[in-house]
């Protein structure tokens, strides 16, 4: 019997569309977008057999059940059916934490615009205009936010090497959201020397940073340690064409602990965090969202601070082109670096 509620994802569907991992391990992104994982995982949604699957026509291989049994992905219930395991926003719990957090992101930008206004000012008297939107959106709202979290003790850490999966090939945090938001952003930190360079990123831009290679970091940290001369001739134009330095100048923002940009964001991060923990008590994220606490707030807060984002564009605030997919626009300010230094 055709089964009325299956899901036919939409053409070239990743799973990076619909899921958001944070990985120790090899990701169960990778695994999703092997073959046809990903359907197969958005129709245990609902608990089915495999049979059930291949009688509405999606092919199941028994070896794409134990892959996806082994990376802690779906796991056997009550009469040989499988479910998804990772957490799920979908329907109308999609749409109950969706009606949670654009509620909870007016209220934190309400309270913390002269704030934000001031963080967007000591950036623009950094001579760095350009890299506004992601340092804030990177630096603070999906940065400094996650540390003072640990110190208010509304999580313990935010190491996803130490979460627990029940599988033995990734630790972390993964969930579904299908579907996905209209306006998505990102960080990605890569560590390079004695420092982490911070990507900012959309779906829109990825394909545009991906011309930015570990080659690439490697050099910018050798320009910034010990100058032009430390890099050749292919390098420094490589850096050059990327728009992240020229001459003898670094057109990427280098933040250390006491820089004013860091501090004024420690203080945004700070404040934040201070109304998010007096509203989290009557949100009831852990139970609208089927997760322990500590998940659920990690998972709420990655639907709040891309809501609160949106909104500042809609009210004016620019978003570098890179962000919009813009080919011809610079890489650059969608890029920070920050020294590897305990938060203050």
């Amino acid at each position: 019997m055709i089964d009325p509620n299956i899901i036919k994802p939409y053409p070239d569907l990743r799973a990076q569309e619909c899921m958001t991992a944070f990985a120790s391990g090899t990701s169960p992104v990778a695994i999703l977008n092997l073959d046809n994982n990903l359907e197969i995982a958005l129709n245990l949604i609902k608990p089915r057999t495999l049979n059930e699957l291949r009688a509405n026509g999606i092919p199941v291989l028994e070896s794409q059940r134990v892959l996806l049994n082994l990376w802690g992905i779906i796991e056997m219930v009550e009469n040989n059916r499988y479910r998804f395991i990772p957490p799920l926003l979908v329907g109308e719990k999609l749409d109950a934490v969706r009606y949670k957090t654009k509620r909870l992101a007016s209220l934190l930008l309400e309270n913390s615009q002269s704030e934000i206004d001031t963080f967007l000012m000591v950036v623009a008297e950094a001579n760095w205009q350009s890299h506004q939107f992601a340092l804030l959106a990177s630096l603070v709202l999906d940065g400094l936010i996650w540390d003072q979290m640990a110190t208010h003790k509304l999580v313990d850490n935010i190491d996803f090497s130490q979460m627990e999966t029940g599988s033995e090939y990734w630790s972390g945090l993964a969930w579904v959201t299908y579907p996905e938001k209209n306006f998505r952003l990102g960080t990605n930190s890569y560590t390079t020397g004695d420092y982490y360079i911070n990507q900012s990123w959309t779906p829109a831009s990825l394909p545009l940073q991906s011309s930015v290679n570990q080659f690439h970091r490697d050099a910018l940290i050798k320009f910034i340690d010990r100058g032009p001369t430390a890099i050749s001739t292919e390098e420094q134009k490589q850096l050059t064409a990327l728009g992240f330095i020229l001459g003898q100048n670094c057109l990427i923002p280098i933040l250390r602990n006491k820089d004013p940009i860091y501090q004024q964001g420690l203080h945004l991060a700070g404040h934040i965090v201070q109304i998010l923990r007096d509203e989290l008590q009557s949100l009831d994220i852990a139970e609208l969202i089927e997760a322990d606490f500590k998940a659920a707030l990690i998972i709420f807060f990655h639907e709040v601070y891309p809501t609160m984002l949106e909104t500042l564009i809609e009210k004016g605030i620019a978003i570098p082109g890179v962000l919009e997919g813009e080919e011809s626009a610079p890489l650059s300010p969608s890029f920070f670096i920050s020294g590897k230094e305990k938060s203050s």
